[in-house]
């Protein structure tokens, strides 16, 4: 088994223990209607240096846990295939006895937020910008529904030797091709690229980011929102 097959089988498993774990207690399961939401913030691009995008990102995980939902983030850097670690929180499980939910998921989602951001390091450890590699971890994560990921939709894959903002045609199509199979699992998923653009120069650098992603979610019947900011989705 390669390292990457291998890092996968591992974050799935662990994913599985960590969507009913929390703070070293037993909990409860997600119920089937949990909404299991995956955060991914892109370290590489311009938006991770935009404050506006960490309140965001705030705000997104608030709003997962009014809707007792079950909560994966990662922070990408160029390889997170083999860098990342994740980080669970499952709001959905059973507060301490005499805590009102609603009002233990506000303070968990507040520690969870703040615990998240001061994780974000401003060097990534493997060049490159990794978006693709998230969105495959996220596609290998169990009962996902909707992914959301801060980045300037810019695409610098080294192993596969390609560059978005340099990239022909040619070289585009064969990175759609590269990775439409390894995103099978983005089926029914919603997507939301929140920042795409930001910092970017050319429109043509843009146009081919949207021609990718476009490809490679709703090319495998998920649904792409690619937009500025959160309040515009």
């Amino acid at each position: 088994m390669n390292t990457n097959k291998a890092f996968l089988v591992s974050l799935a498993v662990a994913a599985l223990a960590l969507s009913g774990c929390g703070g070293g207690r037993a909990t409860n399961s997600s119920p089937a209607s949990a909404r299991r939401v995956v955060l991914e913030w892109d370290a590489t691009g311009a938006t991770s240096r935009i404050a506006s995008y960490r309140t965001e990102l705030k705000n997104e995980v608030v709003h997962v846990a009014a809707e007792h939902g079950d909560l994966f983030a990662v922070v990408l850097d160029g390889q997170p295939l083999t860098t990342s670690s994740v980080t669970a929180r499952n709001f959905a499980e059973t507060p301490p006895d005499g805590i009102e939910p609603n009002h233990a998921n506000e303070a968990l989602a507040a520690g969870f937020a703040h615990d998240f951001i001061t994780s974000f390091t401003p060097q990534e450890t493997v060049a490159g910008s990794g978006q693709l590699q998230g969105l495959m971890l996220a596609a290998q994560t169990p009962h996902v529904g909707e992914v959301v990921l801060w980045s300037d939709g810019v695409v610098n894959e080294p192993a596969d030797g390609f560059d978005l903002s340099a990239a022909s045609v040619p070289e585009l199509n064969a990175e759609i091709a590269r990775w439409k199979p390894k995103l099978a699992g983005l089926r029914g998923v919603t997507v939301v690229i929140v920042g795409v653009g930001r910092g970017v120069h050319r429109i043509a650098t843009v146009e081919r980011a949207h021609r990718l992603f476009s490809a490679l979610v709703e090319g495998n019947g998920g649904r792409l929102v690619w937009t500025p900011t959160l309040a515009q989705r």
